[in-house]
């Protein structure tokens, strides 16, 4: 079962990561769990194999001593056969130290099986701790690697919206005026001349929350510090822009706010 949980996490980290086109400290971090995770796979690997010959030792000194004990009871069985014409005091004597040698076999047998069952509990709780050390670290190693995705998405999300951001300004503004600094500056002033002023997108309010989860009837009262978009603010309190914008009807371009203006922020449910 381990061994399958790691092949799905090792597979889940090199095709996860497949799509980053650069390498960064993510792909360095996840290619050590890995060869910390291979060097205790093969920790694991010797332990089950010593464990499995000492297994099949143990099974083979059971049998041996199996065919000590019928060659003794067949000896035994050819000893008494040959006692009738012996004096009772012979046969008393032959009889003691036979016993005393099936006795001291069996405690020699008794201790050999304890010292092996030691031996193989030792074994079996150092695997059973490699193991748990082991899911510690890929349990760790999935977090990390979820952390960084989150923060990889969060990036992804803030490069998306500058994209958005300059396709909004490639389109509010001629082509020509973007191809050098001088033709800015004519442009500029040229705008100022003529009164032309960047055209504003149209606000949609709908009045009705995007969410069910989002009431409309109570919230936050929020001061727009500087440097304050509504997507911020949307992604801080956890709704979205158009929420936002439907309880603030006083906000005329959502790609403007002024530093100090209040916002009614509605309430989302958890």
């Amino acid at each position: 079962m381990l061994k399958y949980v790691i092949s799905f996490l090792t597979c889940f980290l090199i095709f996860g990561c497949a799509t980053t086109e650069e390498i960064n400290p993510a792909d360095v971090k996840i290619a050590q769990l890995k060869s910390s995770t291979r060097t205790l796979e093969d920790r694991i690997s010797v332990l089950n194999q010593t464990q499995d010959d000492l297994q099949t030792q143990l099974e083979q000194m059971k049998q041996e001593n199996d065919q000590m004990q019928l060659v003794l009871q067949e000896n035994w069985s050819k000893l008494r056969g040959t006692l009738g014409s012996l004096k009772d005091s012979q046969r008393r004597e032959i009889d003691r130290t036979v016993k005393n040698i099936m006795a001291t076999s069996i405690s020699d047998q008794e201790k050999l099986n304890a010292k092996l069952s030691k031996v193989v509990k030792a074994i079996q709780a150092q695997n059973s701790g490699l193991q748990q050390k082991v899911m510690e670290d890929l349990s760790i190693s999935s977090q990390e690697v979820k952390s960084m995705r989150v923060q990889l998405n969060a990036c992804m999300d803030k490069i998306e919206r500058i994209e958005k951001q300059i396709k909004i300004l490639n389109s509010a503004y001629p082509s020509g005026t973007a191809s050098s600094s001088a033709a800015k500056s004519s442009s500029g002033s040229t705008k100022k001349s003529s009164g032309w002023k960047k055209p504003k997108k149209e606000i949609k309010r709908t009045n009705k929350p995007t969410n069910s989860k989002i009431d409309y009837n109570q919230g936050y009262e929020h001061v727009v510090a500087p440097g304050e978009t509504l997507w911020k603010l949307a992604r801080d309190y956890k709704v979205s822009v158009q929420d936002i914008l439907n309880t603030n009807p006083e906000i005329n371009d959502e790609t403007l706010l002024n530093p100090g203006q209040k916002l009614f922020i509605p309430y989302r449910k958890e």
